[in-house]
């Protein structure tokens, strides 16, 4: 059996000074030593092209971009070991990071400077404040043991495979080490000893380095600690936590393990239990105070501490026993159940559901200008839910699947609880069908908190009883049935859905490849049964003609739409602009056969990009999606999208319905932050090339 090849790489930038003695160090059990020149100013590449070192040259700037660089450089290497170029790290100790790799005990290896001899002035202190947060970070999101991030470490060629690497800078340490963890990998922790770099460090020697450093760490181990784990092609997905020590020691602080050699979850319970107790304090106040549209600025507080709640309540249910995810549910039925009993809290469209269906259970048309709310042909209904309803001059505007489902569900029960808690229904069977989803993708069903635990759903949802969720459910329904491969059984969800609120229609013609012709036609035509059910002579001139006024003089809380109708010079002409160009894209996604979450999720933001209003509980299309796919920009804007709420007092007041650009600021720009800083234009593209293990 021939011997392991061990490759060294060292990423150097305007490190002359130290890179010969570095490669020099390195023990003869080392085929070959790369040093890639990370765009260097001196003579970095000379001195270790002298020193004999293979040089590679990447001159994109980034220590995950250097790394990446000498993976590929390494070739059919066994195992690869990073060191540092600055020579703060001793290249003669790594017979003894690489033993536990070659003993077989090992995937990963680290080398611990904790655990070692740090010479005096090497770390500096908010270095050493600062890796130790992050690694306590870790070790509570991952159920990992480890002491240190750092730089020298050896990893298999297999395991570096498995974890597909991705940052291109600072993250790229933390990156291995919480997939890793996540992955299972044996990795274990060797001391190493640390002496005072040549030369200025290009993090911890600048404040900006040092913070910006700080924040992708923490970004980078959030990311990837909450993330979903991909399937293995064997279509394994295994999951474990990793080892700091070898693996026949005891726990260094005797903390006691379970049967997989990980710490127990008293950490992440802790959290999520406290998480869970703040937001049954946030549900009280709702069911139990005033209306929040009269004290927006409370009710956007204890919002914001809802929110705060939810996403540590995200990042503790991971690893979530049976019984904890039961539990945790049963909460999320028992604030839907409070809320319930309130009026409606910050919108008044119920009203609307329940009085279309009750004038069509009395023989009218909710379409039909007659028969609308301010008609004297209904006087003799005017009640507390008629007094609620807005517009009382507008037609109906919801599509005729959604006005059928109202008839059924006054029939049973004329009032607003009965409509609120008929959308609860609907919401919880949208968890149920995501479960479904996420069983058939080997995905873990603690992620059904991003839609259960949600204050965005709860309040827009159970709270104001919004008809999303029916609009949702479809949806939902029509992904699983693509998952299940019946597209007879999607396209007719989708259709539905596209008859009960307009967007997954949308949605559904990002999936156009995956139907046939036969499927797309009997989309159609019940679609075209609903509609003809509604289209008595009055109606069939004023169905579309709320809908219309709401598209043409309706603006709030745009984003692109503003630039795109001063461009071309009128609302109307964005609105028609807006509506081609999401079709477009959609159609271009099916064209690419995106992966049917990725597209889902890419036409939502689309779509809310280039409508022209954008009201929050719009933005709970994105949940069921979240459920599915991380995306932390867009999970972000469901907590930020409350502050459009802020129109209420300026509105109350007299002024317009209207919010300002700093507020709309506020709102979407740190969502475009954590986009761009968590994905990138390449990391945007990447889930709509086609996946190898993609459902067709």
């Amino acid at each position: 059996m021939r011997a392991p090849r061990i490759v060294v790489v060292i990423p150097a930038l305007d490190e002359e000074e130290g890179i010969a003695d570095v490669v020099r160090e390195v023990p003869p059990l080392v085929e070959e030593v790369i040093v890639v020149d990370n765009g260097s100013r001196d003579r970095t590449a000379a001195a270790a092209r002298a020193a004999g070192a293979t040089v590679v040259s990447e001159p994109r700037r980034g220590y995950g971009n250097a790394c990446l660089a000498g993976i590929a450089a390494a070739g059919a290497a066994d195992v690869i070991v990073f060191l540092d170029g600055d020579r703060s790290d001793y290249p003669a100790q790594l017979a003894d990071v690489v033993r536990p790799i070659l003993e077989g005990r090992a995937d990963l290896v680290i080398g611990s400077r904790v655990l070692g001899r740090s010479e005096a002035g090497s770390h500096p202190w908010h270095a050493v404040l600062g890796t130790r947060a992050c690694v306590a970070l870790m070790n509570r999101l991952t159920g990992a043991r480890a002491t240190d991030l750092g730089p020298f470490r050896a990893i298999t060629a297999e395991a570096l495979r498995r974890l597909d690497m991705r940052d291109r800078n600072y993250g790229w340490t933390v990156e291995m080490q919480v997939k890793a963890a996540r992955r299972g990998l044996k990795v274990v922790e060797v001391p190493v000893d640390y002496r005072q770099r040549l030369g200025r460090s290009k993090v911890s020697g600048t404040l900006r380095g040092t913070v910006g450093a700080g924040t992708k760490i923490v970004a980078t181990i959030v990311r990837y600690a909450t993330a979903v784990i991909p399937r293995d092609s064997d279509g394994t997905r295994p999951e474990g936590s990793a080892e700091t020590a070898d693996s026949s020691s005891p726990a260094r602080d005797g903390a006691p393990r379970n049967d997989g050699g990980a710490p127990r979850n008293d950490g992440r319970a802790w959290l999520l239990a406290a998480a869970g107790f703040v937001l049954t304090a946030c549900v009280a106040a709702w069911a139990l105070g005033p209306p929040p549209t009269t004290r927006i600025g409370p009710h956007l507080g204890l919002f914001g501490l809802a929110f705060a709640a939810y996403l540590v309540a995200l990042a503790g249910s991971r690893g979530l026993s049976r019984r904890g995810l039961l539990l945790c549910l049963g909460a999320a039925f028992v604030w839907r159940a409070v809320l319930l009993t309130t009026p409606p809290l910050l919108s008044e469209d119920v009203y609307r559901y329940v009085w279309e269906g009750r004038i069509q259970l009395h023989g009218g048309n909710p379409y039909a200008w007659g028969d609308r709310p301010e008609s004297p042909r209904w006087q003799s209904l005017h009640d507390d839910v008629w007094t609620g309803v807005g517009h009382k001059g507008y037609t109906a505007v919801y599509p005729p699947l959604f006005l059928l489902a109202s008839r059924a569900l006054v029939a049973l029960h004329d009032s607003v609880t009965a409509m609120k808690a008929f959308l609860v229904a609907c919401e919880l069977a949208t968890l149920g069908a995501l479960a479904l989803v996420l069983k058939r993708r080997r995905q873990p069903l603690e992620r059904l908190l991003v839609l259960a635990w949600s204050p965005l759903a709860l309040l827009e949802i159970a709270g104001s009883g919004h008809n999303d969720a029916f609009g949702m459910l479809w949806m939902v329904l029509a992904l699983v049935a693509l998952e299940a491969d019946r597209p007879l059984l999607s396209a007719l969800a989708a259709s539905a859905g596209f008859m009960s609120k307009l967007l997954p229609g949308l949605v559904a013609a990002a999936w156009a490849r995956r139907y046939r012709a036969g499927h797309v036609i009997a989309g159609v035509l019940l679609a075209a049964a609903l509609v003809v059910a509604y289209l008595d002579p009055e109606a069939k001139k004023t169905m579309l003609l709320s809908l219309s006024k709401y598209s043409r003089y309706w603006r709030f809380n745009e984003t692109l739409f503003a630039p795109l109708a001063a461009l071309l010079g009128s609302h109307t002409a964005a609105v028609r602009a807006g509506a081609v160009l999401s079709l477009v894209i959609a159609l271009a996604l099916a064209w690419r056969r995106a992966e049917p979450v990725a597209s889902a999720t890419a036409v939502v933001a689309v779509f809310l990009l280039l409508t022209p209003n954008v009201l929050p509980w719009y933005a709970l299309w994105l949940l069921p999606l979240l459920v599915l796919r991380d995306e932390p920009g867009a999970l972000l804007f469901t907590g930020t999208v409350s502050l459009a709420y802020l129109v209420y007092p300026a509105f109350q007041s007299g002024e317009p319905w209207k919010i300002g650009w700093g507020w709309r600021l506020l709102e979407y720009g740190p969502c475009a932050l954590v986009w761009a800083w968590t994905a990138g234009f390449e990391g945007a593209l990447r889930p709509f090339r086609n996946p190898r293990n993609e459902v067709r």
